[in-house]
């Protein structure tokens, strides 16, 4: 009983010699400083696949020609409204 006791104080004094940081709840210190890091990302945006880029392209080019349609639309029915022209010199 004696000898259980003795070994109790000493790994209290044991634990009392050791700095703060050392205790088994943070870690060996092989494995403090081999932890991994953070992961090496781009910084720019990230790389969409062929499917997606070539869908967007597609709608883009959409919505280019539905502007072109729509502006001829426009045009034609502004001209219909002008009526005739009342420049005679266009005429002759």
């Amino acid at each position: 009983f004696t000898r259980a006791q003795e070994q109790n104080n000493e790994q209290k004094q044991q634990q009392a010699e050791r700095p703060q940081g050392e205790t088994e709840k943070s870690g060996s210190q092989m494995v403090r400083q081999d932890a991994p890091g953070m992961h090496l990302r781009p910084s720019g945006a990230m790389r969409a696949p062929d499917r997606q880029v070539f869908k967007s392209e597609i709608a883009k080019e959409h919505q280019a020609e539905d502007k072109k349609n729509e502006a001829a639309k426009i045009a034609q029915e502004f001209k219909a409204r002008q009526g005739p022209s009342h420049d005679r010199e266009n005429e002759r």
